[in-house]
């Protein structure tokens, strides 16, 4: 389904959004229900339509018609909502064709628009070698942290079903087993992060494929820890997804599997425990007790030089590191492939005072997967300023092109095969935090208080506006300016005081962005932080956003009214998601404990409870993930693992939970013309 430019959600239209997920049904006789057609905008937005009878161009004509598209084909050329391609870096990318044979197949180029249709198709906004993600077969899925670059995406889901709600599956690996992104969803199947603990010496971080109706669980690939308790959420594109990680990487894993595993032991060049610490280890070789001779470890560039050394658990390896000019030897044993499961010691006294003792970790290494490296280490001199060990932000995909902010101040553009396009230095820290991308622009919050608009061909400052001033601060100067949301000219966003889980102040804005130009319309500190991100609805009675604070479930409108919806709504800290145009789902942060928290709520647009369902006891935690509803399913994590429920939510008597618009209504001058 997709965003708010493609489908404004009046009373007229909301019968046919919520059934628009299943075109199939609704075939008129000049269709062909078993030939589907895919428009694939290329960020995350997509619509599908049975194939009507006719040439290629007639059926997506069609399609494009049914979903309130543009199209224009003609003399080899395509464009939709006048999009006929997108320029990023040296990278451009145009619409493509492909046809379905059990899988995508690119025919661009090779058969003709005027072609009949001869089985399914589609159109996408993608470079060479990438096909759409969904398919006739899967034709749901949920790509990005808020479903596409925009950040406007509306859930289409049956939240009615004959059914009652009950747990589907319900799964920890244990304590300290956090799920903290967006569980995300394609191919039949769910997505979901295991982030390894707040603390890297706990549990090691994976993502896990797991079978989106049942919950078996088909493939796993495992992560260096970084600082731990990641928060980000990748992005899938095409067959693969893309995986940030505070260790630094980004992973591009099929999402069919990563295939075949392998062990390796990095070790720093910083291995030295002298007092100057310098030079760096230069080499390091690794070899069999009882063997002759050391092979030296592959050398990766890293925050510093980094030496790869493979292993295997159980087993134990001599090494031998030197600085160019002192050589000096140790033992490595792996013991286990777990948090600490490998310890490294000196072997004379003389190795000991000089080769630091300590623990570390295996790392995985998958035959099918491949990385780039971004950001990994916390260091004072690292490219002249300070940074916090967290690497990549959560992704957003648009245009062929990966995008995003990192802990070390500085955005990029990577291409689908980790390629960088463009790097701009924004000199503001981002943690985890998605950039929003829109009519050519990247919109980038840091932790500098500042709200930045990129040319997303070239990453260049566009405009930028110091959006948050907080006293308390961490991250940088200012406080941390949330992912906004556009609705016609106005930029929607939360505010803080960058202290993460410990922030105790914060607020929420509205900028008018008109020819490159940020212009406040409204700031608001009094109700503290709002949502990380806000959830714009757009209908025939509001127009605006709605968001979680602790003072309740709030919304503000375009012409700036603020309501106080729900107060009972008051432990929220996931960002809500509107579903058929018509709800909101959300959950507790809290978990259930003395009859309080833990529950999972459909709110009306009035602010009404409609529907609760408890957590499954199995997992109930902390919750900082969101809930996304795909099919009659719905899926998300909590601090102690992931969980899928089906059916419809048990109705909530509304004499217990009535709650509506609070008569509070807080009037808003208008600061400036939007």
């Amino acid at each position: 389904m997709n965003g708010l430019k493609g489908a404004i959600c009046t009373s007229v239209l909301l019968a046919a959004l919520v059934v628009a997920a299943s075109f199939a049904m609704l075939a008129s006789e000049a269709d062909d229900v078993e030939k589907q057609v895919l428009i694939d905008m290329g960020d995350g937005d997509t619509y599908w339509s049975p194939a009507s009878a006719g040439s290629i161009a007639g059926a997506l004509s069609a399609a494009a018609g049914k979903a309130g598209l543009e199209i224009s084909i003609g003399g080899g050329a395509v464009s939709v909502d006048g999009i006929s391609e997108i320029a990023v870096g040296g990278q451009t990318v145009g619409w493509r064709l492909y046809v379905w044979e059990d899988s995508w197949k690119d025919v661009t180029g090779s058969v003709p628009m005027d072609s009949p249709v001869a089985s399914s198709i589609a159109l996408g906004l993608y470079p060479a070698g990438t096909v759409p993600t969904e398919t006739p077969v899967h034709k749901e899925s949920w790509t990005q942290v808020r479903g596409n670059a925009s950040m406007d995406r509306m859930m289409v889901a049956d939240l009615d079903s004959d059914e009652e709600m009950k747990t589907a599956y319900a799964w920890s690996r244990g304590s300290n087993d956090y799920v903290t992104g967006t569980v995300l969803v394609a191919h039949g199947n769910a997505y979901a992060f295991f982030n390894g603990g707040y603390m890297n010496t706990q549990s090691t971080p994976a993502l896990y494929c797991v079978d989106r109706f049942t919950g078996e669980t088909k493939w796993v690939a495992e992560v260096p820890a970084g600082v731990g308790y990641e928060t980000m959420t990748g992005c899938i594109v095409g067959d693969y997804y893309y995986l940030p990680t505070s260790y630094g990487y980004i992973y591009k894993i099929p999402l069919e599997g990563p295939g075949e595993d392998s062990l390796y032991v990095q070790l720093s060049s910083r291995l030295l425990t002298d007092s100057k610490k310098a030079p760096a280890v230069t080499y390091v070789g690794y070899k069999n007790p009882g063997d002759e001779s050391y092979s030296p470890a592959a050398v990766e560039a890293l925050d510093t030089v980094a030496f790869d050394v493979p292993v295997e658990v159980g087993r134990s390896y001599d090494i031998m590191i030197s600085d160019g000019e002192r050589t000096y030897k140790g033992r490595m044993d792996v013991n286990s492939a777990g948090a600490l499961g490998v310890k490294i010691a000196g072997s004379t006294a003389e190795d000991k005072a000089l080769i630091a003792d300590f623990s570390t970790r295996v790392t995985h290494s998958y035959s099918d997967v491949t990385k780039a490296f971004i950001s990994k280490t916390k260091s004072p001199t690292l490219e002249g300023r300070n940074i916090y060990n967290t690497g990549p932000a959560s992704l957003t995909c648009y245009g062929g092109a990966i995008f995003f902010g990192t802990s070390a101040g500085y955005a990029y553009a990577m291409d689908l095969d980790l390629n960088v396009l463009w790097k701009s230095d924004l000199s503001g820290q981002n943690y985890f935090d998605a950039v929003m991308v829109d009519d050519g622009r990247v919109f980038v919050g840091t932790y500098s208080g500042k709200l930045f608009a990129l040319d997303a061909a070239t990453g260049g400052i566009v405009s930028y506006v110091d959006a948050a001033s907080f006293a308390s601060t961490v991250y940088g100067n200012g406080g941390r300016v949330c992912t906004p949301v556009k609705i016609d000219d106005i930029l929607f966003f939360s505010t803080s005081d960058g202290l993460g889980m410990n922030s105790t102040q914060g607020g929420f804005c509205a900028y008018a962005f008109k020819n490159d130009a940020f212009v406040k319309v409204y700031s608001e500190t009094s109700y503290g932080q709002g949502s990380t991100f806000m959830t714009p609805v757009v209908s025939d009675k509001f127009k605006g956003v709605y968001f979680a604070t602790d003072y309740g479930l709030m919304r503000l409108s375009t012409d700036m009214r603020l309501e106080i919806l729900n107060e009972t709504l008051d432990g929220i800290r996931a960002s809500p998601f509107l579903v058929n145009g018509t709800d909101l789902l959300m959950q507790d942060y809290a978990y259930a404990k003395n009859g309080v928290g833990g529950n999972m709520y459909r709110v009306g647009l009035d602010g009404k409870i409609l529907a609760q369902f408890q957590r499954p006891a199995e997992v109930d935690q902390w919750t900082m993930s969101p809930m996304i509803a795909v099919g009659d399913r719905i899926y998300s994590g909590t601090d102690n693992g992931f969980f899928i429920v089906e059916g419809k939510m048990p109705s909530v008597g509304q004499e217990e939970k009535d709650a509506g618009i609070n008569p509070l209504w807080i009037a808003i001058g208008v600061l400036a013309a939007a």
